[in-house]
């Protein structure tokens, strides 16, 4: 994940999204990561810090070409939660931050009955 600065042991990272354009008024902090699964080909399930699930689909940025990566299968399954549940990192170019994830992700009332191929949780 991009690395800005370190500073007295305070690490500063850019995440993808992780900014709304400035005409967007943010009024509360998205929660954080707790786990994240794939449940499809480009489909993610992301369970938040207040119970909450949602689903996210990466289809709409594999147009941009650091994402491109992405559109292999077994790659896209290799993820981890940065650590605090800040977003998931495939790599250090590629990540997408809780914010992208909990803005534009689609609501699940329950993560039953849905497939699982990946798990990755935050310890």
């Amino acid at each position: 994940m991009p690395e800005v600065t370190r500073f007295y042991g305070t690490t500063i990272k850019i995440f993808f999204g992780d900014h709304p354009p400035p005409t967007e008024i943010l009024i509360m902090k998205p929660p954080k990561i707790i786990s994240a699964q794939v449940i499809g080909d480009r489909t993610l399930l992301i369970e938040f810090s207040q119970n909450e699930f949602k689903k996210y689909d990466v289809s709409n940025l594999l147009n941009k070409q650091m994402f491109a990566p992405l559109q292999n299968a077994s790659f896209f399954k290799n993820f981890r939660i940065d650590s605090g549940g800040y977003g998931l990192v495939w790599n250090e170019d590629i990540d997408i931050s809780e914010y992208e994830l909990w803005k534009n992700g689609v609501s699940v009332k329950d993560k039953e009955g849905l497939p699982v191929s990946s798990v990755a949780k935050i310890f």
